[in-house]
């Protein structure tokens, strides 16, 4: 069974280095981006009024990580920090267009991926799915 994680978990690994990838290409200035701050990147272009708090909740992450991480991504102009109007002292993050550009070639490369998924789960018979739903619920049951 640790395998199977294990597999799992180094395949994701990989995803994410792939996409991480295309986004060096596309620009070479961007080559120290961390797998982290990509996340955050992400979270930061999928949600509204994204503060440091729902980062760390979003993405599992600690505070003074979440504080590092926005910090760095401020330096290489991928987000911007705006106080909130009512209280000064919230701090809100958005991205930049470079952050925007990120994002929208991340969000493309996980549709990508899921197109890629459904086409090779539609290559199997419902007999077949159903045999591997009933493995993955049996895995997912054991505590």
């Amino acid at each position: 069974m640790d395998v199977l994680f294990a597999k799992a978990e180094e395949r994701k690994n990989l995803v994410n280095e792939k996409i991480l990838n295309q986004i060096i290409k596309r620009n070479c200035a961007l080559k120290d981006i961390s797998i982290t701050e990509f996340h955050v990147i992400s979270c930061i272009g999928n949600e509204k009024e994204v503060n440091g708090i729902k980062i760390s909740e979003k993405i599992g992450m600690t505070r003074s990580g979440v504080s590092k991480v926005v910090s760095s991504l401020i330096k290489k102009e991928l987000i911007t920090s705006y106080k909130d109007d009512v209280n000064k002292k919230k701090i809100f993050y958005k991205l930049t267009p470079l952050g925007e550009t990120i994002n929208e070639i991340h969000n493309d490369k996980h549709e990508e991926r899921d197109r890629e998924l459904i086409n090779r789960v539609n290559k199997y018979t419902k007999q077949e799915k159903d045999i591997i739903l009933k493995f993955i619920i049996g895995i997912i049951s054991i505590q």
